[in-house]
């Protein structure tokens, strides 16, 4: 029997956010790597928390032209009719993924048999060695230069099997499964899928009372002494990260909202957690509050990075005031243009028609995007080390 090795990655912790999946098909008989799959895939609700990003490096905008997974399955679905064996390291994880994502798309469920790599693993690998991925690649001499790219984890998954029957002296795929490892062979149907990883909540615990400003970049702000409550998740930071920033511009981190709260800030909900409104629970509380006449003032993401960009200094900070310069050579085709001026894609500053616009960066990749009814997304990477002037002809 053929096997594949499959790996997915996901956008979040529900596992039925799939953003990735590499797929390495191999010979059982020769042992032998015959084919590789990759693709991006486009997660229904398109929502990513930073952990996972900065995990795997998938970001939304690398993904929202992609397809979803339905159309990702019609693809892959063959490998899926039985005839092969399915592997995939803590095969738990990957296992849910498909089954969460078929689940979510109403999409039939395909029955074969799989088993888990480090099972098999075991055979050559002593107590000694860690069950991670990364730790397996290690033992049995098998590159791993880019962890967490599905593909390279798929075949990575694939050479340690290959390697481990190598190592014995069995020379097929079918004969080592079935002297060394048959009673780990599940099958799909009686999969009992993880549905959210990391156990009951979604967001990471913080110990705010263990947060204190860093002298070295401590600043006074608009937040300076006030209790400051966060909830959902942001495009930028972890909730840990950006806690630590608040609290060198003065602010109280807290839990919770209650009377005493002077601003929420609200990053992005996920509805399967907070529900069809998009609301948690802590923007329903200031919205009782509301009602009771005591007002708490809400900000949101953009708005939060607006405010940063005024305030942050220090470490991974820019404190220069860039001034950028946009001029034209008129036509009619420069009515109503727009240019943007980002960095690391967060918008810092806007100018229309010509002119110059000043602000101040918070880190170091820059672009501009110019767009109006005749130029469609151009867009362009400038080195600020100075000021900048833009001319465009058209």
């Amino acid at each position: 029997m053929d096997f594949i090795a499959i790996d997915f990655e996901t956008a979040c912790y529900n596992t039925d956010s799939a953003c990735s999946v590499g797929i390495a098909v191999v010979d059982g008989l020769t042992l032998t790597l015959t084919n590789t799959e990759y693709f991006l895939i486009k997660p229904p609700n398109m929502f990513f928390t930073r952990q996972n990003i900065d995990v795997h490096g998938i970001t939304p905008d690398m993904v929202e032209s992609e397809p979803e997974f339905p159309a990702i399955w019609e693809r892959i679905k063959h490998y899926f009719d039985g005839s092969r064996m399915v592997i995939a390291h803590n095969a738990q994880f990957d296992m849910s993924v498909l089954h969460e994502c078929l689940s979510a798309y109403g999409l039939p469920f395909p029955e074969f048999r799989y088993i888990c790599s480090i099972k098999i693993s075991d055979y050559a690998c002593n107590r000694s060695v860690p069950k991670s991925l990364d730790a397996r690649a290690a033992r049995f001499g098998v590159e791993l230069n880019n962890h967490h790219n599905a593909l390279e984890d798929a075949v990575a998954c694939a050479e340690i099997v290959i390697r481990t029957i190598k190592a014995s002296t069995l020379d097929t795929f079918d004969a080592f499964i079935n002297w060394w490892c048959d009673d780990a062979v599940k099958l799909f149907s009686e999969l009992n899928p993880t549905k959210r990883l990391g156990g009951g909540s979604a967001f990471e615990k913080i110990d705010y009372k263990s947060i204190t400003a860093d002298e070295d970049n401590y600043k006074e702000s608009v937040f300076t002494g006030k209790n400051v409550v966060l909830t959902g998740e942001f495009a930028c930071f972890s909730r840990k990260e950006l806690s630590q920033i608040l609290v060198n511009l003065g602010a109280i981190m807290k839990g919770g909202v209650t009377k005493q709260t002077d601003y929420l800030i609200v990053g992005r909900q996920d509805k399967k957690l907070v529900g069809d409104d998009g609301m948690s629970s802590k923007e329903e509380k200031v919205v009782a509050l509301r009602d009771k006449g005591i007002i708490i003032p809400v900000i949101y993401e953009n708005e939060l990075m607006r405010i940063l960009s005024n305030n942050l200094s220090g470490d991974g900070t820019n404190n220069h005031d860039y001034a950028v310069t946009v001029s034209f050579i008129k036509n009619d085709a420069l009515q109503g243009i727009s240019i943007d001026v980002l960095a690391d894609g967060r918008k810092m500053a806007s100018v229309h028609n010509g002119g110059t616009v000043k602000f101040r960066l918070l880190e170091g990749k820059h672009r501009l995007e110019i767009t109006n009814d005749m130029i469609h997304d151009y867009s362009m990477d400038i080195d600020l080390d100075d000021d900048f002037e833009l001319t465009i002809r058209i």
